[in-house]
């Protein structure tokens, strides 16, 4: 199940007295635009319940300046990064079959083909246009799962103390929606 009624009823509750409502279906279809990515349909749903001025999530309806080239600046330097440093990153067993380490023109084919990140919170992120995939932490070129999907993404973020547990017991072979580049990177 992608979503429980339980985390919008959290999220709601943790909303009460915002002065803000959720994105429209235009404030999501501009910021789609805007920054050349697609939520995924249960990330919709949620920016849809939380306010914008929650603090929880980055501001997908802000379209000032600032705040856009901030986004854009995210989104553009989680696969930047990786290309800057290559040299030190460590490659999941299935690439360092390949030699793909040594192969950085075909590296930089990988990364192209992947999906852009998403920025949720802080170096918490989903790929761009892949439903009930996976949430990412992202610091550099260390990459793990977050969450299996959203819904156990914001569960682990804000479930205080009780996260590290259920964070740490995300291995690779659970998650059932596998993202190009990304997961690949999660496997080391």
């Amino acid at each position: 199940m992608i979503y429980t009624a339980g985390m919008i009823l959290k999220i709601k509750i943790m909303s009460i007295g915002s002065s803000e409502k959720g994105l429209s279906n235009d404030e999501l279809n501009r910021a789609e635009s805007v920054y050349n990515v697609k939520f995924p349909r249960e990330l919709r749903r949620v920016l849809k319940v939380l306010p914008r001025d929650s603090g929880i999530f980055y501001d997908w309806g802000d379209f000032s300046e600032e705040n856009v080239d901030n986004l854009k600046k995210i989104i553009f330097e989680n696969k930047n990064y990786f290309l800057e440093n290559f040299s030190e990153i460590y490659w999941p067993d299935s690439y360092v079959a390949m030699d793909l380490g040594k192969n950085k023109e075909e590296f930089k084919k990988r990364l192209a083909a992947a999906p852009d990140l998403i920025p949720l919170f802080g170096s918490r992120c989903m790929a761009s246009g892949i439903d009930n995939g996976p949430v990412f932490s992202l610091v550099g070129t260390d990459i793990i799962y977050y969450g299996e999907n959203l819904n156990s993404g914001i569960r682990n973020e804000f479930s205080s103390i009780e996260w590290l547990r259920r964070a740490n017991d995300i291995y690779y072979e659970q998650v059932k929606v596998k993202v190009p580049f990304w997961s690949d990177m999660t496997e080391i």
